[in-house]
């Protein structure tokens, strides 16, 4: 019986890492935030083909940012992780681009181990080698989508037309509701009793020097480094906490010495919870950014 489940078990294994294989499928359900998190860092990690200019790294705040029609740039940023998990993952790769846009807005927080720790060399050679052991081919994420796909396609789309219809917009404009306001003054007030302190300046110290290393590092293979900054509510931009912080990064990483996109206006954005943008000021921070971008691009060429 134990050489019948072994046997079998070794056929599906095999039968399934050769479909993935041959057909590399690309559906998947994202059951949630780790996972969502460890596709990115694999894609990034064993894509073969990357021809990859620009690197972002930074938290969930430029999580969701797009790059798809700026060619070679790639988001490496994590939900609920740190800027210091996406420069691992770079040099994991050991790979050197042109320029690496690193995120000044969480900079505190640490590595998380338990994310490292999930990329060790025999894992990475594995996964690397052998593409069913990827996050992505999942048995269980592939069905999912098939699944999914079938039965929930349809429904989506008619309680997606519902939803504009209700509110009257076919645009891009998503409406806040009286209760969405009363969350997000909930969550400033909140957020403000921190910010309305200093942060932790040996911890910070810490984090400043970890980077230093990182950014050296790079720098010293002809990587550009470039520090940007996401918009938060206006009210929580101009605080002790974030001024501290800013300034102790200006001083490690003088604007003479590096560049800088700092934060437009943030007055003109709106978040979900006083950090996060909303989907449609997404867009227009990524109209910022890449008319930086196209600055810092025409400069080089003149020079």
């Amino acid at each position: 019986m134990i050489k019948k489940t072994i046997f079998t078990f070794l056929i599906l294994s095999i039968s399934y890492g050769l479909f993935v294989q041959i057909s590399k499928p690309k559906w998947l359900v994202i059951q949630h935030q780790w996972q969502d998190n460890m596709l990115k860092a694999q894609s990034f990690l064993f894509d073969e083909n990357r021809c990859i200019e620009n690197v972002i790294v930074g938290s969930s705040l430029s999580d969701r940012l797009i790059f798809n029609d700026i060619p070679g740039t790639f988001n490496l940023s994590f939900s609920g992780l740190s800027i210091f998990d996406g420069l691992f993952i770079l040099q994991k790769t050991e790979l050197f681009p042109k320029r690496i846009f690193i995120e000044i807005n969480v900079i505190l927080k640490p590595a998380s181990k338990e994310f490292i720790a999930s990329f060790s060399d025999i894992s990475n050679y594995l996964k690397s080698h052998i593409e069913a052991f990827r996050e992505i081919n999942q048995p269980l994420g592939v069905l999912g989508t098939k699944i999914q796909l079938s039965f929930t396609d349809t429904f989506i789309k008619k309680l997606k037309y519902k939803i504009l219809n209700f509110w009257g917009t076919g645009k891009s404009h998503q409406k806040t509701l009286p209760e969405d306001n009363d969350f997000i003054e909930k969550r400033i007030t909140e957020i403000k009793k921190d910010y309305n302190m200093l942060p932790d300046l040996i911890a910070l110290n810490v984090r400043l020097k970890e980077l230093k290393q990182i950014v050296d590092f790079f720098t010293q293979k002809g990587v550009q480094v470039v520090f940007f900054e996401m918009p938060t509510h206006p009210e929580l931009y101009q605080t002790p906490f974030n001024n501290c912080i800013r300034r102790a990064i200006c001083k490690q990483f003088p604007p003479s010495e590096y560049i800088y996109f700092f934060s437009p206006d943030c007055s003109k954005f709106s978040t979900t919870d006083g950090l996060h943008l909303r989907n449609e000021e997404i867009n227009i921070y990524m109209s910022y950014f890449k008319s930086e971008l196209n600055k810092l691009e025409n400069k080089s060429l003149m020079q």
